[in-house]
């Protein structure tokens, strides 16, 4: 949740480019001109700086899981 709340609110226009395309129906994500570090508060409230590369891979992880997840408990639910 907090990799998800830094990139909800922090300001991003400056700290990275991303493009995403759809090709043949996967998204697939490029990752460009990406500043070191973004300042992320953890669950104790503290700031920690996070390396911001590894913050959009962990992020495009957790969202794959969740998709494939969702995309099963309908399917098996209908």
């Amino acid at each position: 949740m907090n990799t998800r709340n830094a990139f909800a609110h922090l300001p991003l226009a400056k700290s990275a480019t991303i493009t995403i395309t759809n090709k043949e129906g996967n998204l697939v994500w490029n990752l460009e001109n990406i500043s070191t570090q973004l300042d992320i508060m953890n669950s104790s409230g503290e700031i920690k700086k996070k390396n911001t590369k590894e913050l959009i891979v962990e992020y495009q992880n957790v969202l794959a899981e969740v998709n494939t997840y969702l995309e099963s408990y309908f399917t098996h639910s209908i």
